[in-house]
């Protein structure tokens, strides 16, 4: 584990534990997030990229049973089943952005409400203190006018904005890490930008770690200090800043990036369970792209 990680876990594995015959849906996972950094996971479809994000978070199902060798969060050591643990930090120094944002909220909590519980839940202050850092936390995410937006509902607001809005929920505490849950897979490429964006600067405001889980190909390249390809449960590559698209390692992260489609060519492109025989080996991979246009 590096010094300066802010968690770092080792041979995380997750099992059904309902199924008469074990089976594992994420395979001896090893990962780092260092201070201050953007990391990035990408893979396809039902690869466990979401299964890694709340095991992170110690929020799997029950019928999920996850072990590892160490979890290490934020200069403490952790076990899954210290319940009480997880409870201290769970929301204060890691807080996770869920990517069904409708059904995430409260129908009948208004914005400022759903923003500012995760603060009240773990301070008392008066209710001028809670509604400025109400504001600040929706200005940060991408608000511009916040003070418009605070006592509307879930169901008046626009997808971008209601994703803006978890975002604030997740940074009201200004946890050090924050996972994003395929954040932008029910936005618009203009949105997603724009969400990508808004985590770069909240990482440089608040000095926070992100682990942002997409199949954002190109904005993963933009935007990640690092990115780390799973297939099948397992952790397969792993490439530096601006490197997925150019020096991609892995036959996999290889086939990944050969489904983009070219500048130029669309706002989206979806390719449902092709098969793909990767050139450097006879492998079959089933690639599953959403990937943004190239703005350049």
């Amino acid at each position: 584990m590096s010094a300066e990680s802010l968690l770092s876990v080792r041979e995380l594995s997750v099992h059904v534990s309902s199924s008469s015959q074990a089976r594992a849906l994420l395979k001896n996972v090893s990962i780092d997030i260092p201070v201050n950094r953007t990391i990035c996971l990408v893979g396809e479809s039902g690869s466990g990229k979401t299964t890694l994000g709340l095991a992170l978070m110690n929020i799997l199902p029950e019928s999920l049973r996850p072990s590892a060798a160490r979890m290490h969060i934020c200069g403490r050591d952790f076990e899954f089943s210290d319940g009480d643990q997880w409870d201290k930090v769970r929301g204060s120094q890691i807080s996770m952005i869920f990517q069904n944002t409708l059904d995430i909220f409260d129908p009948l909590q208004t914005i400022g409400g759903h923003v500012g519980e995760p603060y009240e839940l773990r301070h008392k202050g008066s209710r001028a203190e809670l509604s400025k850092l109400v504001l600040d936390a929706l200005s940060i995410s991408g608000i511009p006018n916040p003070k418009e937006i605070v006592d509307l509902y879930p169901h008046q607001l626009s997808g971008g904005q209601r994703q803006r809005v978890l975002i604030a929920s997740a940074i009201i505490n200004e946890p050090a890490i924050v996972i994003a849950d395929e954040p932008t897979s029910a936005l618009d490429p203009v949105n997603s930008l724009l969400f990508f964006e808004a985590m770069s600067r909240i990482r440089e405001r608040l000095s926070s770690s992100l682990l942002i889980i997409t199949h954002d190909l190109r904005c993963a390249d933009r935007f990640a200090d690092e990115t780390n390809i799973i297939k099948g449960g397992e952790l397969v590559d792993r490439v530096g800043a601006h490197q997925l698209l150019a020096a991609p390692n892995h036959p996999y992260t290889r086939s990944l990036v050969s489904y983009l489609p070219a500048p130029g060519y669309g706002s989206r492109h979806f390719l449902k369970g092709e098969s793909h025989r990767a050139a450097s080996n006879s492998e079959e991979t089933h690639v599953y792209a959403d990937c943004l246009q190239d703005d350049g």
